[in-house]
C-alpha cells in the first residue's frame, strides 16, 4: 500500500475545476494478475469547492472516490484485454492507456 499526499499544484485540473484548495490524500496499491496485467487499486480523498446551481453559492464538498484499473501500452492491448477478462467473468473498472 502506497500512501501520499499530492498537493494542489501537481493536479491542476482537479484544482481548476473542483476548487480544491488543499491536497489530495491518495492511497494506491498494485499487483500483477494470473495474466501478468498491472492492477492499481487506488482511494482518493479531498475537499473540493463547488458551484451549486440551485442557490448559486459555493459549496465545500468531501471528494471520495475509488478506482480498479489495468495498465495497458496501446488501445489495441486495451480491446484485447478487455474482451479477456469479458471471457473469463471478471470484472475491471477502467483500463488505463
Amino acid at each position: 500500500m502506497l500512501t501520499r499526499v499530492v498537493s494542489r499544484q501537481e493536479l491542476p485540473r482537479l484544482a481548476e475545476v473542483c476548487g480544491l484548495d488543499d491536497d489530495v490524500d491518495v492511497e494506491a496499491s498494485f499487483r500483477i494478475d494470473d495474466y501478468g496485467r498491472v492492477h492499481v487499486t487506488a482511494e482518493l480523498r479531498a475537499m473540493v469547492n463547488l458551484d451549486c446551481y440551485l442557490c448559486n453559492e459555493a459549496v465545500t464538498w468531501r471528494l471520495q472516490t475509488a478506482f480498479d484499473a489495468v495498465v495497458v501500452f496501446d488501445e489495441t492491448q486495451a480491446g484485447e484485454w478487455s474482451d479477456l477478462t469479458a471471457a473469463s467473468g471478471g470484472k475491471i473498472g477502467q483500463i488505463i492507456v
